[in-house]
């Protein structure tokens, strides 16, 4: 039987805006907006990597109170630290997902791992091309593929941002594509990075009671926030 994750990456001192990912947005804090849409979902686990920094014990104390499987590895080498979260939980196929993202959909998501099981891709993206808002992302990896790629890395760079390696190379892998159906909206942000991007989730989070997982409400209320 395979076994498919989710695995949140999430720090604490963010150098835009530390403590980000525990900040308290629309009632919630934003790990929280994060995982509690996808959790109990029946097909794929859910699971908090973070760093083994003290500077990091508040997220994991988080995961705990929320009854998440935290893992603690690599601060710099997060390629590895999510690698070997996927061993250590024997985690077949794996999803990358950012924590400082409130709109992680669960329906991609799904879409996204009844792909890769199903078929003989290397992995599953939305990114390309760059249609999805900014923050609503799908990116699905074999830990298989995944390791014999980190152990050809060699780049600080490709350390830390986890899948750059696979799109820089792209034409030597077997990706399997979800296209976006409504022409191009990754002009909208719907991440948390700055000050101004807390106000916003506020005001959209409030507004869209509880609507987290429809995209074109989110994008329609998105827009008359900011036109």
């Amino acid at each position: 039987m395979h076994k498919s994750a989710a695995i949140i990456l999430a720090r604490y001192d963010s150098a835009r805006l530390p403590g980000k990912v525990l900040k308290t947005i629309a009632g919630k804090k934003l790990l929280e907006w994060c995982t509690a849409p996808i959790l109990n979902n029946g097909h794929f686990e859910v699971i908090i990597a973070t760093s083994d920094r003290s500077t990091d014990d508040p997220i994991a104390e988080f995961a705990a109170s929320a009854g998440i499987n935290c893992f603690r590895g690599q601060t710099d080498d997060v390629a590895g630290r999510i690698l070997s979260c996927a061993k250590k939980y024997g985690i077949d196929y794996f999803a990358r997902v950012n924590g400082d993202s409130p709109f992680v959909n669960k329906n991609l998501l799904m879409k996204g791992f009844g792909a890769i099981e199903n078929s003989d891709c290397d992995f599953v993206t939305n990114l390309v091309p760059r249609n999805f808002p900014y923050g609503v992302s799908v990116e699905i990896f074999r830990t298989k593929v995944y390791e014999k790629v980190y152990n050809q890395l060699k780049s600080a760079e490709h350390k830390e941002h986890v899948s750059l390696f696979f799109y820089e190379n792209i034409n030597t892998f077997n990706p399997f594509f979800i296209q976006y159906e409504d022409g191009n909206d990754h002009s909208i942000r719907l991440v948390v990075d700055s000050p101004e991007d807390v106000v916003l989730m506020e005001k959209l989070l409030t507004g869209l009671k509880g609507k987290t997982q429809d995209l074109k409400e989110i994008i329609k209320a998105y827009k008359q926030l900011t036109k």
